[in-house]
């Protein structure tokens, strides 16, 4: 039996609390064991990806915000060249682009839906929570509404949360993601949409959002 594929960003935040950055781990594992034991999901493999730790900005965005990033284009090659096939050759995994899938947080949220918009021949869908579409004055919500057909054949799921941040920090997360929502909504491109109130920009808010995240996207 082959299985399908997430790849996950910011890989050591997903499963150990020990290895992740702020003590917080996604709970990728302990989410899925339960959804796959109950036959809510189908059985899949997710692959967490080391973020780079001081590279992290440049290798999740293709646009230079201030000075910084733009390196987005050498991390999706490393992923789809590199990565891909070591996966693909190592695993009892599946290899059509309907079952690889790619997600994240943050920036990592906003590489996943960059990944899957560049690359849609590739990965059929994408994680993309608490999102920062604001990255660059919003150049990709920009590219995304001039031609949104390149995302025609993709899942979407988006979420955020109410308070992610403080004050305009978190009304330009909330407004953003709207703003995408409406542009995919008119371009007819399948998502879905998770505004949670209250929630904040963290591990334990995408942790507890996960599983909704995924029995969504694994729903083809």
């Amino acid at each position: 039996r082959k299985f399908p594929v997430l790849y996950m960003h910011d890989g050591q935040n997903c499963f150990d609390r020990a290895t992740s950055a702020f003590g917080v781990e996604w709970q990728i594992d302990e989410t899925l064991t339960k959804l796959i034991s109950d036959g809510t999901i189908a059985p899949m493999i997710v692959v967490g990806m080391d973020n780079g730790g001081a590279s992290r900005t440049k290798n999740y965005t293709f646009d230079i915000d201030k000075e910084r990033g733009g390196g987005g284009a050498a991390h999706a090659n490393f992923l789809i060249d590199e990565v891909i096939p070591q996966i693909e050759s190592r695993y009892r995994v599946r290899t059509d682009r309907a079952s690889r899938m790619v997600g994240g947080s943050s920036l990592g949220g906003l590489m996943s839906l960059e990944i899957v918009r560049r690359h849609s021949d590739v990965f059929s869908g994408a994680l993309v929570m608490s999102p920062s579409l604001w990255w660059s004055n919003e150049a990709i919500i920009k590219a995304i509404e001039a031609d949104p057909s390149q995302l025609a054949n993709s899942r979407l799921w988006i979420d955020v949360g109410t308070n992610e941040g403080s004050g305009k920090e978190t009304s330009r997360y909330v407004e953003s993601v709207k703003k995408l929502d409406a542009i995919l909504t008119k371009a007819n491109v399948e998502h879905h949409l998770m505004i949670q109130e209250s929630a904040e920009h963290n591990e334990a808010a995408w942790a507890r959002r996960f599983g909704s995240a995924i029995m969504y996207l694994m729903d083809q």
